[in-house]
């Protein structure tokens, strides 16, 4: 049931059919383990366009990596369209966990910051804010592709 919830909310149903399957497979509790064991599929669904789904995901893989740190590099592609949904909640809880990954694993920091820029463009400001501490904590004024991504969202 797990799986077939997971597999169900991957299908395009509409938002008040999506939410049944997300709301199910919380009500069967998974443990730790099994949440680890579908990590790749709360990932793919970090890029879902139904937002409560992307919210769902972003609980659940929060949750994993709380137990189970998971790679900061993939963590941190898979982040990147959380980042450009209009929630602020949910884009500002991608944020904190994209923090969390700069300071675990400071290679993968440059990235954090080139992913964050993808903050920049969001209607709240507070949500822009708090992209722009993040660039300014795990950024570099010398990276081009970062600088690229900054000047891109202020246009």
């Amino acid at each position: 049931l797990l799986d077939e919830s997971l597999a169900a909310l991957d299908r395009g149903f509409a938002q008040f059919r999506a939410g049944w399957f997300s709301s199910l497979h919380e009500r069967l509790n998974p443990s730790i383990e099994e949440r680890i064991t579908r990590q790749d599929r709360y990932l793919r669904l970090l890029a879902n366009e139904i937002p409560p789904t992307v919210s769902f995901a972003l609980t659940a893989v929060a949750e994993i990596d709380k137990e189970h740190p998971l790679d900061g590099t993939v963590f941190t592609e898979a982040l990147r369209p959380v980042l450009k949904v209009s929630q602020k909640g949910t884009v500002k809880t991608a944020l904190k966990l994209l923090e969390k990954i700069a300071k675990r694993e400071p290679n993968v920091a440059p990235a954090v910051a080139r992913v964050a820029a993808d903050a920049l463009i969001h209607a709240a400001s507070d949500v822009q804010e708090s992209a722009l501490k993040l660039i300014s904590f795990t950024g570099s004024t010398t990276d081009a592709e970062l600088l690229d991504a900054v000047t891109k969202a202020q246009e």
